[in-house]
């Protein structure tokens, strides 16, 4: 018997890409709730500045095409904002299909990077228990077009 492997059972259907950013703000690609029951948001912050802060938000829209600030998404969770205190942290976020507002079926992450905000900060975004087989969504179980490898 063959037991699935990790990878084929979640995916990477979001990022905020690793790197060195000032203060901005970040946004993640947009999420289909169709297509999957449950994701998980990870945060991963390394050294920040003094001064520095970390807002985390996860976003709900019923148009998956527009941004954060355009007036179709709308908050749906936020983890405690981070602070120069917080070097090297990571911060989950869960969010449940089931849990989104009636008519709405796009998530978005947003990371708004403040204060004197100089530092590396990622974010990924793992979908689990997807409604449809990958044959159905995609040949690599539904992950971003920019996942380069899976090694097994």
């Amino acid at each position: 018997m063959t037991e699935r492997k990790l990878s084929e059972m979640l995916a990477i259907v979001a990022t905020v890409d690793p790197d060195a950013y000032a203060t901005s703000t970040q946004s993640s690609d947009a999420i289909d709730m169709q297509m999957h029951r449950e994701v998980m948001f990870i945060l991963q912050t390394g050294t920040l500045d003094t001064g520095a802060t970390v807002e985390f938000r996860i976003y709900e829209a019923p148009d998956g095409n527009k941004s954060t600030t355009q007036g179709t998404f709308k908050l749906l969770k936020a983890a405690t904002d981070l602070a120069d205190t917080d070097d090297d942290k990571q911060v989950v976020i869960n969010v449940r299909a089931d849990e989104l507002s009636a008519g709405y079926r796009w998530l978005k992450a947003e990371l708004k990077l403040g204060g004197t905000f100089d530092g590396d900060v990622s974010m990924v975004a793992l979908a689990d228990r997807s409604r449809f087989s990958h044959a159905v969504t995609s040949t690599s179980y539904g992950d971003l077009a920019s996942v380069d490898e899976i090694v097994a």
